[in-house]
């Protein structure tokens, strides 16, 4: 009697961890995204990039909006951040990431009227938990 031994199955890639809590903005409130200058809300979209919902930040002249949430990073490892980014009205913005101590990224001018997306990878030391 002989037998042939079978190749193992190779193990699955590992499920991505998903560090961003509320990421598509489809829970009613912001929490828990930081908002500045405080007055950003999720509103419906006829226009979301994905899912039913996107968040709607004022822009003010001569000032800078933000949306950001501290991420809990539990595990090192490379991570992958990636968003959309839509301006309305007749004047483009421009777009700057920080990952606090990590990451400062100038993305450059966003066009109005059209959704752009944006991506950026980082090593996290676990622990890690910075403004994203």
């Amino acid at each position: 009697m002989s037998s042939t031994p079978s190749p193992s199955p190779s193990p699955s890639p590992p499920e991505p961890t998903q560090l961003i809590i509320n990421p598509g903005f489809e829970d009613p409130t912001s929490s828990p995204w930081i908002l500045f200058p405080g007055d950003a809300s999720i509103v419906a979209s006829t226009d979301p990039q994905y899912g039913s919902k996107s968040m709607r930040v004022p822009r003010r002249a001569g000032l800078f909006t933000s949306v950001r949430q501290v991420p809990q990073v539990s595990e090192a490892g490379t991570y992958t951040a990636s968003f959309s980014v839509k301006i309305d009205g007749t004047v483009g913005a421009p777009c700057f990431v920080q990952l606090t101590g990590l990451i400062e990224q100038n993305y450059g001018q966003v066009e109005v009227q059209e959704w752009t997306k944006f991506s950026g990878t980082a090593a996290l030391a676990a622990g890690n938990n910075q403004f994203f």
